[in-house]
């Protein structure tokens, strides 16, 4: 009877050592896990990011937990206030489920991200927070402030072209090409380009349009050397005129296409050679 309750007390002091690991592990989850929140009400914590966390301005995983007796059935994430999403709990209603999403900060800056949970019920958890710090920066700023772009060129460079006599103003630059306009003398006309020899100025006209001039019609405000090239279109390939001849016969009397017609030909009539 002895041996049997000393063997009886052994087994009780071994469930209680079998147990202990179990109870520590339980009295550590207590410790870690977030606090409950109001009674009835689900539960969301972030894992991921760490708050007060400095990340690259790459994509963020953000990865929140959410939990309810009841079951959670969507997660709401957003930033600064403003919500980015929500999303269906993984699973059917689970009461511990874990969402993992992907965030693109838009630019550096300090962020607030927030998480919250919704149970079977239509109840929200209370928000789970964390600060995060991207690019090192400590504030958004509101975005690079874009290079003016001159209408014209800078002031010291050849930026205007006054004519001296009456010109034609040319599709291109060269007697070839077509007259556009005509620009009287006396008219000082802003400068936008000139071709590759620096003879001719691609310029703006009153009228808002754009053609060439030759330098040899007035005065450059400037250092030609200053003027960008401007491209220009080529000439249109000159159609050639075709060679007429006449019909007539040779010597051995066979009727062949000469050119130029002989006053007499016989029997005459247009012809190609």
């Amino acid at each position: 009877m002895k041996k049997m309750r000393a063997w009886q007390a052994g087994a009780a002091v071994f469930t209680r050592l079998r147990a202990l690991p179990v109870l520590l592990a339980l009295l550590w989850l207590a410790a870690c896990a977030p606090q409950a929140g109001p009674e009835g009400s689900p539960l969301a914590w972030i894992d991921a990011p760490l708050d007060g966390s400095t990340l690259p301005l790459a994509p963020v995983e953000v990865r929140a937990h959410g939990a309810d007796p009841s079951g959670v059935s969507q997660f709401e994430f957003s930033v600064d206030g403003s919500v980015v999403g929500t999303w269906p709990a993984p699973g059917a209603a689970s009461s511990l489920t874990m969402i993992v999403q992907t965030w693109d900060p838009p630019a550096p800056g300090a962020y607030t991200l927030r998480v919250r949970v919704q149970n079977g019920s239509g109840g929200w958890s209370d928000y789970a927070r964390v600060a995060v710090n991207i690019g090192g920066s400590g504030a958004v700023p509101a975005g690079p402030t874009p290079s003016p772009v001159p209408s014209q060129l800078p002031t010291g460079n050849a930026s205007s072209f006054t004519l001296v006599k009456n010109a034609n103003c040319r599709f291109g630059p060269g007697q070839a090409y077509e007259v556009l306009d005509a620009v009287l003398a006396g008219a000082n006309v802003p400068v936008e380009g000139r071709n590759e020899n620096k003879n001719w100025v691609y310029v703006r006209l009153p009228s808002n349009s754009f053609c060439w001039l030759s330098l040899s019609t007035g005065s450059l405000n400037g250092d030609i050397n200053l003027v960008p090239f401007h491209p220009y279109p080529a000439l249109p390939t000159a159609t050639p005129t075709p060679v007429l001849g006449c019909y007539e016969y040779d010597q051995n009397q066979q009727l062949v296409c000469t050119s130029p017609c002989s006053p007499n030909a016989q029997p005459g009539g247009a012809c190609t050679p």
